[in-house]
């Protein structure tokens, strides 16, 4: 079975293909034209089992507006973050407006855990069973609770609220984690007990970006969490070229580092190379198939400035009872690291000079 984590620029778009024509979506990215994920989806799906959006924020929920275009009639169940008012979400007034129209008449819920519950249980399904040779493949849902999503409407911050989904085959794990904060992570631990959600592979929260409070300390909770809360071997972080918000951040990759954990980016950034001009030192060939961003995309922003350059580009994972096979990862690594042979290369998965680290 394979887990597919798209090269979208600056958001996030996964992808598990169950067989049969079946799938399920975590997060769809930001709208664009060049997304890779509804290319994906038309050449492989029939129908969608679940399509969960971690919270409201465009770069993770923008793109299923198209996915609802194409398959609003072939989504079994749907679970939309309430990190909102409902005047002010968007996924909830487009589903609204569809079952309207009698185009969508499929399983509807808030993206919620019970406070004092069990981790909810979404694939598989009573009375759906998944298709031969995933009946040990199960899909949990952690957080948030209710009370998180209602306190992150009220206080405008979606992030606080993101959906934690741990998907697994027999003992190995992949950890889906939108943009969770480090707090989500710590209530998550104190609701199972204590102990890591161990992981083969974690899909690095808000884009390797800010996962901590204010005065909180930084070094300390991400420590934390890819030592004690998660304790991944792989990372992946999906962020683009030409993000404006100095993703990732080098604390991150820095405390990823020292948890041993072998760190992949969807795209490169400035913060990894010094050369004005990324495009001429592309890291690696995508994948066969046209399901990268950066295969798709224009080369520059309207400033001139490089844009959608592949560092791992889109990454496919094996999920199996036997472990999680990270696909391309050597390849990607020997890259990286003649990357950082170089005099303008300064990746920070390789502690080379790690950059500004400003606040």
């Amino acid at each position: 079975m394979y887990f597919w984590s798209l090269d979208v620029g600056q958001g996030a778009a996964n992808v598990l293909m169950l067989g049969d024509g079946r799938a399920a979506v975590f997060d769809c990215g930001p709208a664009s034209r060049f997304s890779p994920l509804r290319p994906l989806l038309s050449r492989y799906v029939r129908e969608i089992d679940l399509l969960a959006v971690s919270h409201n924020d465009a770069d993770h929920r923008g793109a299923a507006a198209g996915v609802l275009t194409d398959y609003a009639e072939r989504v079994h169940r749907l679970l939309y973050a309430a990190d909102r008012a409902a005047k002010e979400n968007k996924l909830y007034l487009l589903l609204r407006d569809l079952r309207a129209r009698g185009r969508f008449d499929g399983l509807l819920s808030r993206l919620e855990v019970e406070e004092d519950g069990p981790p909810r249980l979404l694939l598989p399904e009573p009375g759906r069973p998944l298709p031969r040779g995933r009946e040990d493949v199960r899909l949990k849902l952690f957080a948030p609770t209710a009370f998180e999503a209602d306190a992150a409407s009220a206080g405008g911050d979606p992030n606080a609220a993101s959906g934690i989904l741990a998907l697994s085959s027999g003992p190995h794990r992949i950890v889906i984690s939108g943009d969770a904060p480090v707090s989500q992570f710590r209530s998550v631990a104190a609701r199972r007990g204590g102990g890591p959600m161990a992981a083969e592979v974690l899909l690095v929260p808000h884009h390797g970006g800010r996962v901590w409070r204010p005065g909180d300390d930084a070094a300390g909770e991400l420590k934390w969490l890819f030592s004690e809360g998660v304790r991944p071997r792989f990372a992946l972080v999906s962020v683009g070229t030409s993000n404006t918000h100095k993703h990732p951040r080098p604390e991150v990759i820095d405390a990823l580092l020292d948890a041993g954990v072998t760190v992949l980016c969807t795209q490169i950034t400035k913060r990894c190379c010094r050369a004005p001009d990324l495009e001429q030192f592309r890291l690696t060939n995508p994948p066969p198939g046209d399901f990268c961003q950066s295969l798709r995309a224009p080369k520059w922003t309207d400033a001139g400035n490089s844009r959608d350059v592949p560092c791992a580009g889109t990454v496919r994972m094996a999920l199996r009872p036997d472990g999680v096979t990270v696909e391309r990862v050597g390849e990607h690594q020997r890259a990286v690291d003649r990357l950082a042979a170089t005099t303008y290369g300064a990746p920070l998965c390789r502690r080379a000079d790690c950059g500004e680290r400003d606040g």
